[in-house]
């Protein structure tokens, strides 16, 4: 042959294959897949290539097949295309037989085994194994004897027999260092020892591995290796809770994997960002990927890892509320391992089947059969979750001392186990020790379980995170619920309590990928196509939507949002230096908003009064100049959801309807009953520490913050009568004031968005006369930022659309398509005051851990010092009125009291709630 292999890439080796006159022979062929041995992880797709041109140039001679199919299975491989790996390795071990090459056969035996271990086709290893020990020991190959045992150790592992697989790597480990080979297959090894240590719970061990593994990957150039390794490690970091690290580690290796088109190792890769997606709430997102990879997996007959994508797959549908969806997965999945005999995965499907029984009898049974196959496979973080549902589902039907055993064996493990689990522990714990009459010793428990789920909440740096987060149980309120049943806690321990039950907000700006902005302004412009289409539909009597083309518009918005969404919360999770100067603020909100100083800085004639909605029914702790004083309220939370449904189908109607309304005393009447039931049950007991207020700030909570405060009634009178009112979503917000901004700003700016708003929308009357503001129409979503953070007042009329599934993406009407509430993450806007002149900008949405979300909190975050918002869809007409007479009033009051007086003037004229109390003062 008229080359030598000896080059620096596989591309020249290619070539120079594909320039070779003659045949290439077995000598030739070995050289050259020996070369490619060398270059196969650095270069992988172009090491495929000259090893397919290999295959296409040799010669009759079986030996000369079985190096080049060798080499082709090797490339393979490492491109994660396992199922073609495995055709050539078969290949190349009957050529070597059929050359009388045992020791060839042997070699290739044994990466064979890898790959069917790969595969899960462990019933074909067993016998492929023996052979292949036989054939190296005749030939003395301890290194392909180490590699044997590291290919039995992942077989071990497939199985879920950890501790077995833990024996074999640490074997090919020992015979890796005696040997002293520094190549790519010890670096394998340390991935897969690091694996087994993972599941074994040895995380000092498992991160040296994958540390040591990464760095040995980039000093031989070895970027796919070290992209697997980053893969592991993120399991390992996501199983401690460092789900920020875990997700920079993920997205550093699916780069890598999608650049080298490793399509298996991709698949890797998504099932663990959803699994990590899982713990974190993002069940949508988790949906996707798992099923994503579950088609990669099934595609490559990888069928055991397309099994656990199909459990973490029900576990995101489940989580969604998708709950017969859900249920035939893990049945199938169930099967599945049952049918390969495979324990420990049966185990996991059982568990997760016990997760979601509603019933807590068959809870307790399933948990009970999956916690006794994991005690007798050693999978201790496995067995402690399921021991935890079995307590859990005792404590529900009442055999409280089998609870109490089980919670004993399992706090001797409490130090070994995750946070997650450490505050399950406590809450049941204190369930138990409150069933049993310990009701001090339950709070404690309920007070550990609280600052657990902080520590761990603190690593979740956005609320739309927290907001969804199913892992967490909602122990704020449960603690909430100890002390409200013991007469001798105080407000102060009341206050705070509630205060840390809904006080969970972002302070930290979106930061996302370079593709943001373009999908964003996609986003905004298909609204715009949508809502236009909506417009000129109302506007033209014989215009009529295209339906079809609406719901394929519809769809299109759906998944766009989706992404967005994603890289915001995944943005949100990488930047951890960003969190942890948040967490410091978040202390010193926390300091500032304990009863006493909130106390000291209400003024005279001022009234806070804090709610929480708990099972018993509505705690309200009213805070005065210097004192202080709680109250057990009996209003039952189906008793208020009621209500509250009530209450929004009466305006519901009246918002569909745009003349007037017929039979308004009827309806005024209805509601007037709504607004005196609420009014006796949440502010009528509260009168003797009301006495001599003038103002009252309401801070509600969960399902209180869609009462209207501003319109209830109080004996014959509405509330206005008596009090001015005004909200704050949480204690942290008050005392906040422009003074503190870096900058000051004169200019009082007026937004009008007039094509694509809402009827009329054009600046009210007054609104011009009494500031000296400038005038901008059809702003564009940058020119609404620039506008705000340049001003000192702002006044926006627009069309509004709240998103209760979605806050992030609730959105106002703008000339290039929309803002989002996204838009203002981060951003420092310099208002003493904003007025939001457009329908349902003051909804709150509120979470499983009451955290808020949406606009209100969106604007107080970014700096705005008082908001005015609206509570529901506004009447055009009326609105017009309520801000002529609302700044009207502003010449010689706060806004609170104007807007209370322009409340009373328009009441005169449009004599229903809907009309005249739609807008609410916030901050």
């Amino acid at each position: 042959m008229a080359f030598e292999p000896e080059v620096e890439s596989a591309d020249s080796l290619r070539k120079l294959i594909e320039s070779s006159p003659d045949p290439i022979g077995p000598e030739m062929a070995q050289r050259v897949r020996t070369r490619l041995a060398q270059l196969v992880l650095a270069q992988p797709d172009e090491a495929h290539k000259a090893a397919s041109a290999l295959a296409s140039r040799i010669d009759k001679a079986p030996l000369s097949r079985a190096w080049a199919q060798r080499s082709l299975g090797d490339a393979l491989v490492y491109l994660g295309r396992f199922e073609d790996a495995r055709s050539a390795y078969s290949d190349s071990v009957e050529q070597a037989e059929a050359a009388s090459r045992p020791d060839l056969a042997g070699q290739v035996l044994v990466s064979l085994v890898g790959v069917l271990a790969q595969q899960g086709r462990d019933d074909e290893v067993s016998p492929l194994a023996e052979r292949a020990e036989s054939l190296l020991k005749q030939a003395d190959d301890r290194p392909q004897l180490a590699r044997l045992h590291a290919s039995l150790g992942n077989v071990a592992h497939h199985r879920q027999d950890y501790t077995r697989a833990y024996k074999h790597y640490k074997s090919a480990q020992a015979e890796f260092e005696a040997i002293g080979s520094p190549d790519a297959m010890r670096v394998v090894l340390r991935i897969n020892l690091g694996n087994a240590c993972t599941e074994l719970l040895r995380t000092a061990e498992a991160r040296e591995a994958f540390h040591r593994a990464e760095h040995e990957s980039l000093e031989l150039e070895l970027d796919l290796l070290a992209a697997q390794a980053r893969l592991n490690r993120a399991v390992l970091e996501s199983l401690r809770g460092q789900y920020r690290l875990a997700i920079d580690l993920l997205e550093q290796a699916e780069e890598t994997f999608r650049r080298e088109e490793a399509q298996e190792l991709l698949a890797a890769t998504q099932l663990t960002r959803a699994e990590t997606y899982i713990e974190l709430g993002m069940s949508d997102e988790a949906a996707t990927l798992a099923e994503d990879a579950a088609a990669t997996y099934r595609a490559s007959g990888m069928e055991l890892d397309a099994a656990l994508s199909e459990l973490a797959q029900a576990r995101a549908l489940r989580a969604e509320g998708r709950h017969e969806e859900a249920h035939a997965l893990f049945t199938a999945v169930q099967a599945f391992y049952q049918d390969r005999g495979l324990r420990g995965g049966e185990a996991l499907a059982i568990l997760e089947r016990a997760a979601g029984a509603a019933v807590a009898s068959e809870r307790v049974a399933l948990a009970r059969e999956a916690a006794q196959i994991f005690d007798h496979l050693h999978f201790a973080e496995s067995r402690r979750r399921a021991r935890l549902i079995v307590s859990d589902g005792l404590v529900e039907i009442g055999r409280i001392q089998e609870a109490r055993a089980e919670l004993t064996r399992l706090g001797k493990e409490l130090d070994s186990t995750t946070s997650s689990r450490r505050a399950d522990f406590w809450r049941v714990l204190s369930d138990v020790q409150a069933a049993e009459g310990s009701r001090m010793e339950a709070l404690k428990s309920r007070l550990r379980a609280v600052r657990t789920t902080e520590d761990e909440l603190l690593l979740l740096p956005g609320a739309e995170l927290r907001l969804k987060n199913p892992g967490q149980d909602n122990v704020h309120r449960q603690l909430l619920e100890l002390l409200v049943e013991d007469p001798a806690v105080g407000p102060p321990a009341l206050f705070r309590t509630i205060e840390w039950a809904h006080d969970r907000r972002s302070q930290s700006g979106v930061r996302t990928g370079g593709d943001w902005q373009a999908r964003r302004e996609e986003l905004a412009s298909m609204l715009h196509h949508l809502q236009k289409m909506e417009t000129d539909a109302i506007a033209n009597e014989d215009a009529r939507i295209d339906d079809q083309t609406a719901a394929r518009t519809r769809q299109e918005i759906r998944r766009i949002e989706q992404g967005l969404l994603s890289s915001v919360r995944a943005a949100s999770l990488r930047r951890s230096s960003t969190a942890e100067a948040s967490v410091g603020e978040r202390v010193r909100d926390r300091a500032d908003s304990r009863l006493g100083p909130v106390s000291r800085q209400l003024r005279d004639g001022q009234s806070l009064i804090q709610y929480a909605v708990v099972s018993s029914g509505v705690v309200a702790v009213v805070v005065r100049k210097g004192r202080a004083r709680a109250y057990r309220l009996p209003l039952q939370r189906p008793e208020l959801g009621r209500r509250v449904r009530r209450w929004q189908m009466q305006l519901e109607s009246f918002a569909m309807t745009s003349g007037g309304v017929r039979n308004l005393d009827f309806h005024r009447a209805s509601a007037d009953r709504i607004l005196s039931a609420w009014s006796q049950d949440l502010i009528e007991p509260l009168l003797p520490d009301l006495e001599g207020t003038k103002e009252i700030i309401v801070v509600p909570h969960g399902i209180l913050h869609q009462v209207p405060f501003e319109a209830l009634r109080l004996g014959d009178e509405y509330i206005d009568e008596t009090w001015r009112v005004r909200r704050v979503p949480s204690v942290s917000f008050l005392g906040r004031s422009a003074s503190k901004r870096t900058r000051v700003v004169e200019t009082d700016l007026v937004l009008a968005t007039i094509e694509s708003g809402p009827p009329g929308a054009t600046p009210e009357s007054k609104l011009s006369a009494f500031t000296s503001s400038r005038r901008t129409e059809d702003p564009t979503a940058d020119m609404v930022v620039r506008g705000l953070q340049e001003s000192r007042t702002a006044h926006w009329i627009t069309h509004g659309v709240f998103r209760e599934d979605n806050p992030l993406f609730s959105r106002f009407a703008t000339q290039d398509g929309a803002l989002f509430a996204a838009d203002l993450k981060g951003k420092t806007l310099p208002l003493q005051r904003l007025v939001l002149s457009a329908c349902e900008s003051g909804r709150v949405v509120t979470g499983r851990s009451d955290d808020l979300a949406g606009v209100v909190v969106t604007f107080l975050e970014a700096g705005v010092e008082r908001l005015v918002a609206s509570h529901w869809r506004v009447h055009d007409e009326a609105t017009i009125r309520l801000m002529d007479g609302f700044y009207e009033q502003l010449r010689d009051h706060e806004e609170a009291e104007a807007m209370r007086r322009a409340g009373q003037a328009t009441r005169r004229e449009w004599n229903h709630p809907f009309y005249w109390a739609a807008f609410g003062v916030y901050g």
